[in-house]
């Protein structure tokens, strides 16, 4: 058992590398990974030291059930002795106990959240204008270029800025309202602030993260009347002044061009033959349409493959490699590292009974959600506003159609499971009585800011040390 004074100093520890999270996203997959094994190291000892246990409720069996069955099949699955993707599938228990970790600390309420939002919100808005910044100019504050056409601002090489402003916007804009709506011209500030994220993805051209932000954003609008006529404002701004972008600049054209043809020509082709094609002839045109579409090519060589072990699944990270089964007898297939769709990944990858554990797992934190949003005396409208904005996020991630990254990689695994983990805890878990003491006034914002440039400029200066590569290549 630890002293009063010890367990203060590693309560703050755990706060501090918490709430660094947004920002080790930033800086990289070193600092990042660093940052993880710190936060769940120091969070262990903390837990074990004063005896806190994990809940094993069914959502947590699911999770468990879910990971052990990833480490089992990967062993399962291992072909000419390469015991590397089994080795990466045990390594994914960190998300696991990310999971664990943070559920157990906030229901004894000893994580500090408004850090981690007012973080959230400054790494936010310095990525958008960073992103903004490098389209007007041609570079970075850092003096970063844009890499193969994208605008990926501090993250240089990595073609993530977009995914980062979609997962963080709502953090951000949660604790821009709890922490400074009532200040003056707040509502002039939160209209800059929304403007600046949605012109940041936009810019990075991440597009489906662009659709997927302006649909939480519609989401706010139905859920919060206060919050109207300030996104309204705002979606109506960025509509306008994208629309001339787009009309006026080739590369945007082009690279929008694509997402246009996806949703809206489809329809049109349709819509315009109907009155004199065959049934046939307007499926044959929809295959068409569809089939131009990288991603959904991708979808098709996913499915195929899964089809040959449906129960099972093909293994941890086995889709660059099975792939090439699939499109060699099939020349509209196509091959990549992954999905691209966290649905269909897990489905080729963990087969049926994966799937059927992570959607239990799902399911069972929006059910008790809606158990405890229907408890009409314990809630009240101003306590959804604290943990809505987050389950929104969640849904944004879960989100069956949209493309997304790979679910189990450094960052975007981080990503995701940070979200989820403090969506399903929040939204189902967390006590009224207990949610004031997470928003304690505290002044550490300028400390993290300033951690925040330091590790930005030393990201700047020692890139390309050599570290790095086997450093990615185990995680």
């Amino acid at each position: 058992m630890l002293s009063n004074k010890n367990n203060l100093y590693f309560e703050k520890t755990i706060n501090f590398l918490f709430c660094l999270f947004p920002i080790s996203l930033i800086v990289g997959s070193l600092i990042l990974n660093l940052n993880l094994f710190l936060l769940l190291a120091v969070s262990f000892i903390y837990l074990y030291n004063n005896k806190y246990s994990f809940t094993f409720s069914y959502t947590n069996i699911f999770l468990i059930t879910f990971f052990i069955f990833i480490i089992l099949t990967s062993l399962l699955n291992i072909e000419s002795n390469n015991y590397k993707n089994s080795i990466k599938a045990i390594l994914l228990l960190r998300f696991l106990f990310l999971y664990l970790i943070i559920e157990t600390l906030l229901k004894k309420n000893k994580l500090d959240l408004k850090n981690f939002f007012l973080i959230s919100l400054v790494c936010t808005v310095f990525v958008s204008s960073d992103v903004i910044f490098q389209y007007t100019f041609g570079f970075d504050v850092f003096g970063y270029l844009p890499w193969d056409g994208m605008i990926a601002g501090p993250f240089e090489h990595e073609a993530v800025a977009g995914t980062f402003l979609q997962k963080f916007s709502l953090f951000s804009i949660f604790g821009f309202i709890l922490f400074f709506n009532n200040k003056n011209h707040s509502k002039k500030i939160l209209l800059l602030i929304i403007l600046l994220i949605l012109f940041g993805a936009f810019f990075a051209s991440n597009r489906i993260s662009t659709v997927v932000l302006i649909a939480s954003f519609f989401l706010l609008i139905a859920i919060y009347r206060n919050l109207r006529p300030t996104i309204l404002l705002s979606l109506i701004i960025f509509a306008t002044f994208s629309a001339i972008l787009i009309n006026n600049d080739d590369v945007l054209k082009k690279k929008y061009q694509h997402l246009y043809k996806r949703f809206f020509l489809k329809s049109e082709i349709l819509q315009k033959d109907l009155s004199t094609n065959t049934n046939s002839e307007i499926n044959s045109k929809k295959k068409v349409v569809l089939s131009n579409s990288l991603h959904y090519r991708i979808y098709l060589t996913a499915i195929e493959s899964w089809k040959n072990k449906p129960i099972l699944g093909q293994g941890h990270k086995s889709f660059r490699t099975k792939c090439n089964n699939v499109i060699s007898k099939n020349v509209n297939f196509h091959c990549s590292t992954h999905p691209h769709n966290y649905h269909l990944q897990v489905l080729h990858d963990y087969g049926l009974i994966g799937y059927l554990l992570i959607s239990l797992f799902i399911f069972s934190i929006l059910f008790k959600i809606y158990k405890k949003l229907s408890e009409k005396k314990s809630i009240k409208t101003n306590y959804n506003i604290y943990f809505i904005p987050i389950i929104i996020s969640l849904l944004m991630e879960i989100w069956p159609i949209k493309s997304t990254g790979d679910l189990f990689t450094t960052w975007n695994g981080a990503t995701v499971w940070m979200v989820v983990s403090l969506s399903a805890i929040l939204g189902a878990n967390l006590k009224k009585e207990n949610f004031n003491h997470f928003f304690k006034k505290n002044n550490l914002i300028f400390t993290y800011t300033s951690i925040m440039l330091s590790a930005l400029i030393i990201k700047r200066v020692y890139l390309h040390i050599t570290f790095y590569s086997w450093w990615d290549k185990i995680f």
